[in-house]
């Protein structure tokens, strides 16, 4: 398991994730690199969604980088990018990068419908 670990609640780092050893169904559902999850989809491919977004901003499969700093720096853009919005205060352009903003305010959700998205805060199990 990686000793530098991005999200000190995780025992898995990037490292982890490039080298194969990340086993997100051992406990931990994904990592986090500053407000980012990046998320397993399987077969080495993941997806990067902004904390609180329904979109990805980033997919990548572990054999695409050959070091860490690599896939960091990938990262970083992304953190880039999201401070760029963010300081110009454009919701209209961050939902069209990241996805609509999750919201359990189910009112919200229907008066700006192309900013947000309803998520019920207690979700009710799927029947099958």
């Amino acid at each position: 398991m990686g000793e530098y670990g991005i999200d000190p609640h995780s025992e898995y780092s990037l490292y982890d994730v490039l080298e194969n050893d990340y086993k997100p169904y051992e406990g931990d559902f994904h990592l986090e690199y500053h407000g980012f999850h990046i998320i397993p989809q399987g077969n080495g491919t993941y997806h990067v969604q902004l904390d609180g977004h329904a979109g990805s901003v980033m997919s990548f499969h572990r054999s695409d980088y050959d070091d860490v700093l690599e896939l960091v720096a990938d990262l970083n853009d992304c953190v880039f990018e999201y401070v760029h919005y963010d300081y110009q205060d454009d919701k209209e352009e961050l939902v069209e990068w990241a996805g609509k903003i999750m919201t359990g305010d189910e009112e919200r959700a229907e008066e700006n419908s192309d900013l947000y998205l309803y998520v019920p805060d207690d979700p009710k199990p799927i029947e099958g």
